[in-house]
């Protein structure tokens, strides 16, 4: 009887420790959702806004040069197939086209293929200029009030877009 009580406890003890934590947890829930998987489409496409807009790539992210190119044709408006990279698109908090924008370039990738982040301006371009950012989308608007093209020297793509991609 002594050690009924004693495996008893463990396991409760066990369970306090490592199942209630997990059972709270994300991944508790991402293991019994019928969520879709990394390659399932977004269901939703967001309208894309017009205007001019500014996607700056930093090409160090993107070693291989097939992705690299896909990531242009995508940014551009065209229609890609599947590209094998995940990526993290930052857009500033005071521009509301460029992260709409950004908004409706997530919406057309696979769910979660795409990370958007919302930073203050300064601080985003601040790191950008030292080439901490994967991929940068900004209305020319913003691009040009907090110096923006300071990001396209080195080792960055500029891809110009008007009217809105997609």
């Amino acid at each position: 009887m002594r050690a009924v009580r004693h495996i008893v406890s463990v396991t409760f003890s066990l369970f306090l420790m490592l199942g209630l934590p997990f059972i709270t947890s994300d991944s508790f829930e991402r293991l019994i959702s019928p969520d879709p998987d990394a390659v399932t489409s977004a269901s939703v496409i967001t309208d894309a806004p017009s205007g001019e807009f500014i996607v700056f790539i930093n090409r160090s992210s993107h070693p291989n040069k097939d992705n690299l190119a896909k990531w242009h044709d995508f940014f551009s408006g065209q229609e890609v197939s599947f590209i094998l990279e995940d990526i993290t698109c930052c857009t500033a908090a005071s521009d509301p086209l460029g992260k709409k924008l950004a908004e409706n370039y997530r919406s057309r990738l696979p769910e979660n293929q795409m990370t958007l982040r919302t930073e203050d301006a300064v601080l985003m371009l601040s790191k950008a200029d030292h080439g901490k950012f994967d991929v940068i989308v900004m209305s020319a608007e913003a691009a040009e009030a907090y110096g923006g093209e300071s990001v396209s020297s080195g080792d960055v793509d500029v891809i110009r877009i008007k009217g809105g991609a997609g």
